[in-house]
Formats: C-alpha cells, sequence, structure tokens
C-alpha cells in the first residue's frame, strides 16, 4: 500500500509537471515568431552619403526606405577613416549605428531620421 507522505509527494510533482507544461504552452508563440525571422530584422543597412568633419556629424541613407539618417560620430580618428559609400548597419530603435555585421564596432549615435 502507498502510505500518505508517498501519495503527497505524487500530487506534488503531478502538480509542478502541469505548471511547467501550461508555462510552455503559453510560451509557445513567443519561440515560434523569433524561430520564423519576424523580430530579427532590428538592424538596417545605410549607406554614408556625406561627412562633415568640422561637426562631426554623418549623413546616410537607409536603402529599403530612403530615410535619412544624421549620425554623430565622436571619435575623430573613426570620422576620419569613413568614407562615402561605406555600409552601415543601423538600429533605429536603440539610435545606434555599427560598423561591422556583428554589431560590435560602434560608429556613433543617430541624432535625427528624417
Amino acid at each position: 500500500m502507498i502510505r500518505k507522505e508517498e501519495r503527497r509527494v505524487v500530487r506534488l510533482v503531478g502538480s509542478q509537471w502541469w505548471c511547467v507544461l501550461v508555462l510552455f504552452l503559453v510560451m509557445l508563440p513567443v519561440f515560434a515568431q523569433r524561430a520564423d525571422g519576424s523580430d530579427r530584422k532590428v538592424y538596417i543597412i545605410a549607406r554614408i552619403t556625406a561627412i562633415d568633419h568640422q561637426t562631426g556629424m554623418v549623413t546616410a541613407k537607409v536603402e529599403e526606405t530612403g530615410q535619412i539618417l544624421e549620425i554623430g560620430v565622436k571619435n575623430a580618428s573613426l570620422l576620419k577613416s569613413l568614407e562615402i559609400g561605406r555600409e552601415l548597419r543601423a538600429n533605429l530603435q536603440a539610435k545606434q549605428v555599427y560598423l561591422d555585421d556583428k554589431h560590435t564596432q560602434l560608429a556613433g549615435t543617430i541624432m535625427k531620421i528624417r
């Protein structure tokens, strides 16, 4: 025969599995949305169209939408190394612009979007 303590343990384990299953089913749409790539496109490609070395402002055009980005670059040596036509990766939500695909080399901050 099963003792009372053993029955309580079995009930407790059963209720924990039920909670895990419910949590999984609730979170499934979130995982599915990210898997299909709809949340993946945070960074867009923009090309430099103008550089003002005196003010440290760089202008870039977003290829997909035609939006114009005014980017503030604080690093003088980085500003000198930039060229018109160079491809940048921009995150419009975070207002940051990167030089590389891995988003590790921060180029500047988006000051204005037109």
